[in-house]
């Protein structure tokens, strides 16, 4: 027994001594590691230090201390030039106007537009991404076409950065290409398109409207990115929509006016609408009265708590936004005591209310 003791001693003594060096080996390694990445970003912001005062002259100096910058610049390593364009383009991820102008044409003397728009097609593909994303910072609507060209890349991430771009860029130019490849996309990717389309805002409207006119099988989806994107010059066109013989289509056409605006002549056909055999194409209609703030709506809307859920709950919500007068017809379909859920919805919209 004494000498299997001794045995397993002298084999878990070497065990014990292995793991201890392998421990410490591993917390060496880790040190090593740390101290290596503590030292690259010294050095990093070491040269940003260097080169940003430089920069500062370049985008906001007098024009006669800009010329000699924009030397100093152009005649840094090629290795350092990674960190001028990073320098050159964190300040407009946050800021608008004549500073990204500015930073723009700093980018094209130092020639790093040239090497963006080259990067877009060589490279690996977060290099590619980068690239579009860094045309996109400075709206370089020179590179429209090229983006457009990678909305088609292999690579989910240079397609998601081309749209971020081309939204940034914000050019009617890009409009047309971002549609098209709406139906084509997972629902993540088309939210990123729409998003694109919304940012370069309402000139956008007259190019979704002939697509539409064109492809009348995606007026659907179509009417749910006006609803997004807005533009007032869409409310006939989107009109023509709310009386299609395509329940869905409706309601999305109704969703769309009800964002964009209703004016009398639309209040008037959601009105009727609010009869429409399908709850869906109801329960937008009175998602659109309750935008308009009109209080004459009120009794239309009360007449519907009893509907459909759908319809009841969009109606009551809707009555909620309409002030002293919605809530009274709220407040009376409360008292009345008749169950159902237009009391539940009711008894809701008023506890939210006392709760703001």
């Amino acid at each position: 027994m004494q000498t299997l003791a001794h045995q397993l001693r002298d084999l878990l003594i070497p065990a014990l001594l292995a793991a201890s060096a392998g421990i410490l080996l591993l917390l060496l390694v880790v040190i090593a590691q740390r101290l290596v990445r503590n030292a690259a970003a010294w050095r990093l912001k070491r040269r940003r230090g260097r080169y940003l005062p430089l920069l500062r002259v370049a985008t906001d100096g007098p024009e006669s201390a800009r010329a000699a910058a924009l030397a100093a610049l152009r005649g840094i390593s090629r290795r350092h030039r990674l960190v001028v364009a990073d320098a050159l383009l964190e300040p407009l991820r946050v800021v608008q106007g004549s500073a990204v102008e500015r930073a723009r044409e700093v980018a094209g003397e130092l020639g790093l537009l040239d090497e963006w728009r080259r990067g877009l097609e060589r490279g690996s593909w977060s290099a590619r991404a980068k690239a579009a994303l860094a045309l996109g910072l400075v709206r370089d609507r020179e590179a429209v076409p090229l983006l457009v060209r990678v909305l088609d890349d292999q690579h989910d991430e240079i397609r998601a950065a081309a749209v971020d771009a081309l939204g940034s860029i914000g050019d009617v130019a890009a409009v047309q290409a971002l549609l098209e490849r709406i139906g084509e996309q997972s629902r993540h990717q088309q939210a990123r398109l729409v998003e694109a389309l919304r940012r370069i805002g309402p000139a956008v409207t007259a190019s979704i409207v002939s697509l539409g006119a064109a492809a009348p099988g995606e007026r659907r989806t179509i009417a749910e990115i006006l609803a997004l994107v807005g533009g007032t010059g869409a409310r006939v066109t989107l009109m023509e929509w709310a009386a299609d013989a395509d329940a869905p289509v409706r309601a999305a056409a109704w969703r769309a006016i009800g964002m964009i605006g209703m004016d009398d002549r639309a209040a008037y056909h959601a009105l009727r609408a609010l009869s429409d055999d399908d709850p869906r194409v109801r329960a937008q209609a009175a998602q659109a009265l309750g935008r308009t703030g009109r209080t004459d709506f009120v009794p239309y809307l009360q007449s519907h708590l009893d509907d459909e859920w759908e319809v009841a709950a969009q109606g009551a919500r809707a009555l909620a936004r309409l002030g002293d007068q919605g809530r009274a017809a709220l407040q009376a379909r409360e008292d009345s005591g008749a169950g159902g859920h237009g009391l539940e919805l009711a008894r809701h919209f008023l506890w939210e209310q006392r709760r703001t």
